[in-house]
């Protein structure tokens, strides 16, 4: 047996010791062996040396629940990004069961399609290493959580450290606290694991993971929202990250709205220079892909001005509300105005004019020619 070989089976035997425990096989004999495999988390697996390495960011759309929906969704993704060669592609933070889960993460039998969810994903996902996050509950802890795939394999699961509890972040309530880190080979190119927070902190244990693996190549699956003007701010700390590390960061960031979120996409690759390599669309799904260490074949996203943003920002959220909610049409009230002319065209480019169904709402102050315009076929 090869110390590749050796490896590989600590990680394997490590993570089935993790499925048999959630589903309740021999716990107690279970618990006193899982400790030995617990700290570092840092699993490791490699294939043969080759040709640059192959990323896929396959920014997608979940809806928060609808886990057969986001499967189909993270399956075709992997099913396009193996056809075009990747070698590896990733999903965004939580893409399995929807960002942010909020109380579905209470319920014991949410958690448990979540996983056999996961397990579905990895039974698709043939010839090709994948990363895709999902809510991992183990011993009576959740953590956000991203599984590494191959070939139909889980061959480790990265636990998320550094957990955001500001503004719209509430994650210290939901998850625990992940340790360790995760690490694995791709044609001889060292490759760490982190989500989204994870890489916003200076000094964080993502950060020294990177360092002390020596990896080329940091993966981060993020589900961060949308505000005026920080695609710019999430560009320099993602910068400055790759920068102290040395890493080529890929960064894939969750696109659609959730309630009142929206999330923009934007995902991108980071030089270890701090470069943008290249970035994918904004406000729609998008399978970005690049060769590492080959910049002849990257593309640039359209850059989006602020006010740009902000209105394709509202129709993101408006479509994706409707939609998500399990409508098709609105009624909206009209009095004629400017504010109520910009609303009618946010739902428009939403829903499409054929799912727009304008009331005019007079008041006292409506001009003749307002009233008059209302009654145009």
């Amino acid at each position: 047996m090869s110390v590749w070989q050796a490896i590989r089976l600590l990680a394997l035997t490590s993570y089935w010791i993790e499925a048999a425990i959630r589903v309740g096989v021999g716990k107690r004999f279970f618990d006193s062996i899982k400790e030995s495999f617990t700290h570092p988390h840092n699993a490791v697996y490699s294939t043969q040396e080759g040709s640059d390495l192959r990323i896929a960011l396959a920014q997608i759309n979940s809806t928060v629940g609808d886990l057969a929906g986001n499967v189909a969704r993270i399956v075709a993704g992997i099913e396009q990004a193996r056809e075009a060669g990747a070698d590896v592609v990733t999903f965004p933070e939580l893409a399995i069961c929807g960002y942010p889960p909020e109380d579905l993460l209470l319920k014991q039998s949410f958690l448990r399609d979540s996983y056999y969810a996961m397990q579905e994903v990895a039974e698709r996902s043939e010839n090709i290493f994948v990363v895709v996050g999902f809510a991992d509950a183990i011993d009576g802890k959740v953590y956000n959580a991203a599984a590494v795939i191959h070939d139909t394999h889980v061959i480790g699961i990265y636990r998320k450290t550094e957990l955001p509890n500001y503004g719209v972040f509430d994650e210290k309530r939901y998850f625990s606290q992940g340790l360790g880190w995760q690490v694995f080979e791709v044609d001889g190119t060292p490759v760490t694991v982190n989500i989204c927070e994870d890489i916003w902190i200076q000094g964080s244990a993502a950060e020294l993971c990177a360092v002390k693996s020596n990896a080329r190549v940091a993966l981060n699956i993020s589900a961060s929202p949308f505000r005026a003007g920080k695609l710019t701010e999430r560009r320099e700390i993602l910068a400055r990250f790759a920068e102290r590390t040395g890493t080529f960061v890929c960064y894939n960031n969750l696109v659609g709205g959730q309630d009142e979120l929206v999330f923009d996409g934007g995902s991108l690759i980071m030089s270890p220079e701090g470069k943008l390599v290249t970035s994918a669309k904004r406000f729609e799904e998008d399978l970005l892909m690049a060769d590492i260490g080959n910049d002849t074949s990257v593309v640039h996203a359209p850059e989006l001005g602020r006010t740009e943003e902000i209105y394709e920002a509202l129709v993101l959220g408006t479509r994706d509300y409707i939609r998500k909610n399990g409508f098709e049409k609105v009624v909206m009230g009209l009095s004629g105005g400017i504010d109520s002319s910009l609303t009618a065209a946010i739902a428009v480019d939403a829903l499409g004019k054929g799912n727009v169904i304008g009331v005019t709402m007079p008041s006292q102050y409506t001009s003749s020619e307002t009233r008059s315009e209302a009654e145009l076929p």
